[in-house]
């Protein structure tokens, strides 16, 4: 017989789970209905996996309703025209408390490729994160433009060709090994007429260290002088310079890093941006 003060197990994370919660097919992401900066410039975004304890089910607020888990992720795209922007939410006990966003690379079908099979989607994320709710979803950011000035991200790829993205989850850590997630973040982007002052990069969620990329439309990459700023814009770290053509520096951010500020020397940049690697 049960005595009050003895407790049932929590039950585990996936017990009696729909086996949709978990993996999903592939969904189409539409871009913004027109090129623009800032948010209206971000495609909608689409749930790709959202699982968490059940809707309207009643429990004492103070206490789990099941037993937290490290969940590995896999996300992938396919075809068609982006970036495609992933984003991952997650938490224990009420709700969503944590998000990031990364890149998800665009897999195409390969007709032959290091022997994988004909017709097969090559690229991906895999990732994992600690909590009873999560939520994976993406957005197709062809029509934003990153600055004044710039334009469209997808713009030099027109007509657009739509996006596929899918999302499974699984109980698990990731095997260590290898680069983790990245975000790339634009700062300037205009093939057609080089930038004139500097690019302002924000700095994402869970960045740890970044490298800067830039083009000038030509073979040889522009000098450039780099620099990190705080939320108030006060100097935190730089400035440092790197060489026409020179491969890129790997910059460590400092805890209040808010923005990474770059320069171009010479012909001028018709491309700026960063890729942050995400300590997750």
């Amino acid at each position: 017989m049960e005595h009050e003060h003895e407790h049932r197990p929590l039950p585990g994370l996936l017990d009696h789970v729909n086996a949709t919660w978990v993996g999903g097919p592939l969904k189409v992401l539409a871009p913004a209905a027109a090129a623009a900066q800032g948010l209206p410039g971000l495609g909608p975004l689409v749930s790709l996996i959202q699982f968490g304890p059940p809707i309207g089910a009643k429990h004492d607020p103070q206490k789990l309703g099941r037993t937290p888990l490290v969940m590995t992720a896999s996300v992938f795209g396919q075809g068609g025209t982006g970036p495609i922007v992933g984003i991952a939410r997650w938490g224990s006990g009420n709700g969503y408390q944590q998000s990031l966003e990364f890149d998800i690379e665009l897999g195409f079908p390969q007709a032959t490729f290091g022997g994988i099979p004909p017709g097969s989607t090559v690229g991906g994320q895999l990732f994992s994160l600690p909590g009873t709710s999560f939520e994976i979803a993406a957005r197709n950011d062809l029509n934003f433009v990153p600055s004044a000035g710039s334009i469209a991200l997808g713009a030099v790829l027109a007509p657009p060709v739509p996006s596929q993205a899918s999302a499974s989850l699984g109980t698990g850590n990731r095997a260590s090994g290898g680069l983790g997630l990245t975000r790339t973040v634009y700062g300037y982007f205009n093939p057609a007429v080089p930038l004139v002052g500097t690019a302002t990069i924000p700095v994402p969620a869970f960045a740890k260290r970044f490298r800067v990329f830039r083009s000038t439309g030509v073979v040889a990459a522009a000098a450039i002088t780099v620099l990190v700023t705080d939320g108030n814009f006060v100097i935190i770290d730089g400035s440092y310079n790197e060489a026409a053509g020179a491969p890129p520096a790997i910059y460590h951010l400092p805890s209040a890093a808010s923005t990474v500020q770059v320069t171009c020397a010479g012909p001028g940049c018709t491309v700026v941006g960063a890729i942050f690697e995400l300590g997750l």
